[in-house]
């Protein structure tokens, strides 16, 4: 089992599924096919669990990573990472954060966990939002998802801009 070398934190609707394509297509670099989700969802499994997703012991392969936009959003990730890895190397993806909303609200349209014009989701969002439903806050938060400074300031509390 390996320790992951870098997470790709990026925001939802950025491109990190672009880069995760363009860094599994390196010899020496390897990352899960799927979103790992550790240290949101699957933070209950433990740390031997989390490891066994990078067990690709080939010879060529030198650098472990992974990505999940889950992590960027999400208040409790940040401290999770550092208590855990806290030398790992993090990569942000921001996009504007109105066209992120636009495409983001599209793809839980697509999913078939929206039904509200854009409009009305968007004027919805902070009544959803105080539901305190995990449900909302995961595919509900078109505009909140796009308050980077107050994502990336939970990070830069326990990791340094290195």
């Amino acid at each position: 089992m390996n320790d992951p070398d870098f997470i790709i934190c990026g925001a939802q609707k950025a491109g990190t599924t672009s880069l995760l394509r363009y860094l599994r297509s390196h010899p020496e670099i390897f990352m899960p096919n799927k979103e790992v989700h550790f240290f949101d969802r699957n933070y209950l499994k433990g740390l031997e669990w989390y490891k066994s997703q990078f067990a690709d012991n080939s010879v060529s392969i030198k650098v472990y990573g992974e990505k999940c936009p889950e992590y960027m959003y999400l208040e409790n990730v940040p401290e999770r990472i550092y208590q855990n890895f806290p030398n790992i190397k993090l990569i942000f993806i921001l996009r504007n954060p109105l066209e992120r909303a636009y495409s983001g609200y599209w793809h839980e349209v697509k999913n078939g966990r929206e039904n509200l014009p854009f409009e009305k989701a968007i004027k919805k969002e902070e009544e959803r939002l105080k539901s305190e439903e995990a449900y909302c806050k995961i595919h509900c938060s078109y505009i909140d998802r796009g308050k980077y400074i107050e994502q990336l300031k939970r990070f830069e509390y326990y990791f340094s801009k290195d």
